[in-house]
């Protein structure tokens, strides 16, 4: 399993031509990050076949980017609930994708910034 990097998803979505029209963030941490999260949902099967990743890794960066956003948004506007229940949906989709087969290792390495980005 690997979590795609930052480099990796921004030139991923300069070779597919990814515009993201969902964000109307005028933070640019928070709108570079909604980019990346729409990006994996949107393309996901395209990303799989184009670098060759399995499903488990484009569910796995989902969650890391979306648990970045987080991050970054509960630091310059305090918590939020609603971002909250988006990650447990997230995790909920996740475990129909992989089907029941979700490694809590993993998903705590990335919840403890301890994972490794690749």
């Amino acid at each position: 399993m690997k979590i795609l990097s930052e480099t990796n998803i921004q030139l991923l979505m300069e070779k597919m031509s990814f515009v993201c029209k969902k964000s109307n963030n005028e933070d640019a941490d928070l709108s570079k990050f909604v980019a990346y999260i729409n990006f994996l949902v949107d393309r996901k099967d395209e990303i799989i076949k184009i670098i060759n990743v399995e499903l488990e890794d484009v569910a796995y960066s989902h969650y890391y980017w979306f648990w970045a956003l987080k991050e970054v948004y509960f630091k310059k506007h305090g918590k939020d609930e609603g971002l909250e229940q988006q990650a447990l949906k997230i995790l909920e989709t996740m475990n129909f994708e992989l089907q029941g087969n979700i490694d809590w290792e993993i998903i705590e390495q990335i919840e403890n910034g301890c994972i490794e980005v690749q």
